[in-house]
């Protein structure tokens, strides 16, 4: 090894100029500032404030409606109001502040009662327990109409969620009474919910469903002793086929695996019977319990339909005092009923209107154990997925709407959580 000796002196001098060269380098950094002229924090200061006061100004009646929001969903106490309002309502940075921590809140707030609703079962894993929020997460914002290019009073709430789908095997349970106010229930949920249960999906969304459904059915009356395969290939040879000419179908093979679809969808909710009411879904479990029938009052999904029916009792009652209200203070009862405002028409909730092509609703839908509705939904969110599109709701707010968007947030975050806990019986049997 080759090794060459230094001056120390040369060292010395090295190691000073280096030290010399370390400490002005740092205070240049640390405590030296450009002097330019003018005092930079104040300059941003008066950016800031000038950005603020254009916020507030072009927005007055839209943030006070954000902060209604809030009170009526509990993000905000009147104390926090009046404070940030001061004596005289001038301290108007503040209420824009307020507003501003508000929209965090009452989103934080929907997923909050999803999260409390479902997660009173501890002994659930915590890994199933994050991966089952992230799929029931609704994104909740809050923007101006301008962001539409629209004018209006007020902002909009967005809703936004991925698409999910709750898969339930209440075909499969063996009772059938039970299986019938199992179905029920998740079939009302569903509404609170802002979901879509497959059936509907299949009657509503594909709006050729049924036509292909009539098509096939005549088809197989003309030839009842046909296969599928050779009824697949006489429809392939008419150019005037409905599964040709409208469905564009060119495979045998494919066509025929849409009739043994369209077979199973035939038989739809059959199984089921038609839904029950309340009442009919009370009387049951009491009635359960009463003659000690063990296998269905101990049924694991007994925890579920009596939560289910709680939410029910509050839904009903809620509109019935709705519509108390509404006729107490109308001077005009019959013309508003006839109008469309009385018992007619309950006006309890706010409406989620959709502004791109798929509606919010379309982003959770809900099966039933049946053969043909896992390959329907698959179709569906394939189909969203190869156009582009993603399912999105909104809501008008304003100081009349802000009570019901309240009313209407509550329940779509009650209704997610019960079926999140339907989710965690069926998989945990808890």
């Amino acid at each position: 090894m080759l090794l060459v000796k230094a001056d120390n002196d040369q060292n010395k001098t090295d190691c000073v100029d280096s030290r010399r060269s370390i400490t002005t380098s740092h205070a240049m950094s640390l405590f030296s500032q450009p002097v330019i002229g003018v005092s930079l924090d104040k300059l941003l200061n008066e950016i800031s404030l000038k950005h603020d006061w254009s916020e507030f100004s072009q927005n007055r009646s839209g943030i006070a409606s954000v902060i209604l929001l809030g009170y009526e969903m509990g993000c905000v106490t009147e104390k926090e109001i009046n404070r940030s309002l001061g004596r005289y309502g001038e301290n108007w940075r503040n209420i824009l502040f307020l507003s501003r921590k508000v929209k965090k809140l009452i989103g934080q707030k929907v997923n909050d009662t999803i999260s409390r609703y479902a997660d009173d079962s501890w002994y659930i894993s915590n890994e199933f327990k994050i991966q089952n929020t992230d799929n029931h997460h609704v994104s909740l914002t809050v923007e101006s109409g301008s962001s539409f290019g629209e004018s209006v009073e007020g902002f909009y709430i967005i809703l936004q969620s991925a698409p999910y789908y709750s898969a339930f095997s209440t075909a499969s349970i063996n009772d059938q009474e039970l299986s019938r106010v199992v179905y029920s229930c998740l079939q009302f949920i569903s509404l609170g919910a802002w979901a879509i249960t497959t059936n509907e999906l299949g009657e509503n969304w594909y709006s050729s469903i049924d036509e292909e459904s009539e098509s096939y059915f005549d088809l197989k009356s003309k030839y009842p002793n046909l296969s599928l395969e050779s009824l697949a290939e006489i429809e392939l040879n008419d150019e005037s086929g409905f599964f040709t000419m409208y469905c564009g179908y060119e495979n045998a093979a494919d066509l025929v695996d849409r009739f043994n679809f369209l077979e199973k969808y035939e038989e739809k909710y059959n199984q089921f019977g038609e839904l029950l009411e309340l009442n009919d879904v009370r009387q049951r479990v009491i009635r359960w319990r009463r003659e000690s029938r063990f296998d269905q009052y101990a049924n694991r999904w007994v925890r579920f339909i009596r939560k289910a029916i709680v939410f029910w009792k509050n839904d009903v009652r809620s509109k019935k005092n709705n519509e108390i209200k509404m006729l107490s203070e109308s001077q005009e009862e019959e013309d508003n009923i006839d109008d469309g405002y009385g018992l007619t028409n309950e006006i309890n909730e706010a409406q989620i209107e959709p502004f791109d092509d798929v509606p919010w609703y379309m982003s959770h839908v809900i099966g039933f154990g049946l053969d043909w509705e896992e390959s329907l939904v698959e179709s569906t969110y394939q189909y969203m997925n190869d156009s582009g599109e993603s399912p999105k709701g909104r809501m008008l707010l304003n100081s009349e709407t802000a009570p019901l968007i309240a009313k209407t947030l509550n329940k779509i975050a009650v209704s997610k959580g019960l079926i999140r806990l339907a989710e965690y019986i069926e998989i945990y049997g808890v």
